[in-house]
């Protein structure tokens, strides 16, 4: 049943795929230009992403990569890279395409990271935690410049992807479709490859799992609602560059230091 329904997904998907991308989503002028302020933030948010992946892969685990979060992380991350090259590309070139193709999936990954692990997967891991010491090793844990970066300041990344002074265009039918395209496809990943060789790092979207039918009408619902959630943010393009780059800065320093030196300075 579990199996069936994503075939099911990608066949719906096949038969209302999107028409033509929208020539406006293609063009170099919607982009920042060369060496302005915007298109330093952008390449330095690639350097920045790309090297913390580098890092978690080389010291800790090349395996997480098939998370995702990671997932999430690196597709935000080509989006930045993407943004950068974009002043000198041409109008129509298969990169521009590419950039506006993932616009609308990076934000969503990183919505669906920044909410399932930050108001459903800590609090629970927090509450059955019964041990007071474990509870405040794991709460540094997630407090750690790596943790804090992935499922904190990454939908912040993400929004900058995706709303930027130059390109704060609405999303549209073709967006939701390859929101819709990207997590249909993650989940056949996890269910085909990753649950048949053991790796169940999502048991909620096990086969087995009795939640599984639910959480597979349940997505796309979300999906839809995300959609327009952010769709109504870039039109009113309430949040500017700068102030997200200031709360990112901001969120980062106060959990490497007010944090571990204040909260659990006792320890």
């Amino acid at each position: 049943m579990s199996i069936v329904m994503p075939l099911v997904a990608c066949i719906a998907l096949f038969y209302f795929r999107p028409g033509t991308t929208s020539s406006s989503s293609i063009k170099v002028s919607i982009y920042p230009a060369a060496f302005s302020i915007h298109w330093w933030c952008h390449l330095i948010l690639f350097l920045k992403m790309t090297s913390l992946q580098v890092w978690i892969s080389l010291y800790r685990t090349p395996y997480v990569i098939v998370t995702y979060t990671i997932q999430s992380w690196i597709l935000n991350s080509l989006r930045h890279g993407l943004i950068t090259l974009a002043p000198f590309l041409t109008d129509g070139h298969a990169l521009l395409q590419i950039a506006a193709m993932i616009r609308f999936p990076a934000l969503l990954s990183a919505s669906v990271t920044f909410l399932v692990w930050n108001f459903m997967l800590f609090p629970m891991i927090c509450y059955y935690i019964s041990d007071t010491a474990d509870k405040v090793k794991f709460v540094k844990w997630n407090c750690t410049y790596r943790m804090v970066q992935i499922h904190l300041c990454n939908i912040i990344y993400a929004v900058i992807g995706a709303q930027s002074d130059s390109s704060s265009q609405p999303f549209d039918y073709n967006d939701l479709w390859y929101g819709l395209s990207w997590s249909v496809g993650y989940h056949l990943f996890y269910i085909l490859i990753l649950d048949r060789i053991g790796a169940h790092i999502y048991l909620i979207f096990s086969p087995r799992s009795k939640y599984a039918p639910f959480l597979l009408l349940a997505v796309p619902a979300a999906i839809v609602a995300l959609h327009r959630m952010w769709n109504a943010d870039i039109v009113r393009d309430s949040i500017s560059v700068s102030s997200l780059c200031f709360m990112a800065i901001f969120i980062t320093v106060a959990s490497q230091i007010i944090v571990p030196y204040v909260l659990f300075s006792k320890d």
